[in-house]
């Protein structure tokens, strides 16, 4: 599993939004040289409207936003 990261996408004066994706970077090293690959995947959308937050999966589900901090948290990434 990768780390985790958040990032912001989109920001206005009655809502904000908040990409969290996971990040996965792994390399080899070999005699002929160094390959690196690298993803990144999408995880959730956290969105910040009016008082209110709430997390969205990739599908636009509603998802546990407590789970979800303790996963950044994991990760070292905290949402304040």
């Amino acid at each position: 599993m990768g780390k985790l990261r958040t990032r912001e996408i989109f920001e206005s004066a009655t809502v904000s939004l908040v990409a969290v994706e996971r990040v996965d970077m792994q390399r080899h090293v070999s005699n002929i040289g160094c390959h690196v690959y690298g993803s990144i995947e999408p995880i959730a959308v956290i969105v910040h409207s009016m008082g209110r937050v709430y997390a969205l999966d990739t599908t636009g589900n509603s998802m546990d936003l407590d789970q979800l901090e303790r996963d950044l948290d994991d990760s070292g990434v905290s949402l304040s």
